[in-house]
């Protein structure tokens, strides 16, 4: 993890290719080389970490949101689907069920967004919005 002034952890996400989820998803760093390079990441989906790769990170090569979407479909079979709504409450790994896109699994939440994967193709969604943010 980088470091601020006063040498405490700050968080880092980076998108990378997770080796387990094969798909290109947000990843917390893990450890870092004295340079300042990323050396190691965990995948906020599964928790798998691996050697952090520059060139894989931002290349997904051919997106294919049904491929993604069969294989978060197969991991969280088992996970009941939450009723989306801006107003609810969401986190990274939850299934949720949208009344127009359909089934969908979210693959990063942060500052009340989320990317969710449906069968078509991924979406940002907002959540957690107060009567009054709406």
């Amino acid at each position: 993890m980088t470091q601020n002034s006063d040498n405490a952890p700050l968080f880092k996400r980076v998108p990378s290719m997770c080796a387990k989820c094969m798909a290109l998803l947000d990843h917390e760093v893990v450890s870092m080389y004295a340079k300042g390079t990323i050396k190691k990441v965990r995948c906020l989906t599964c928790g798998t970490e691996q050697k952090y790769s520059k060139e894989k990170a931002g290349k997904p090569g051919k997106v294919d949101p049904a491929r993604d979407f069969d294989l978060l479909n197969e991991k969280f079979s088992g996970n009941k689907p939450q009723r989306y709504s801006m107003t609810g409450l969401f986190k990274l790994g939850d299934v949720i069920d949208h009344n127009t896109f359909g089934r969908g699994f979210v693959v990063s939440a942060l500052n009340k967004r989320m990317e969710v994967i449906f069968s078509d193709q991924p979406r940002i969604l907002v959540f957690d919005r107060k009567e009054m943010d709406i």
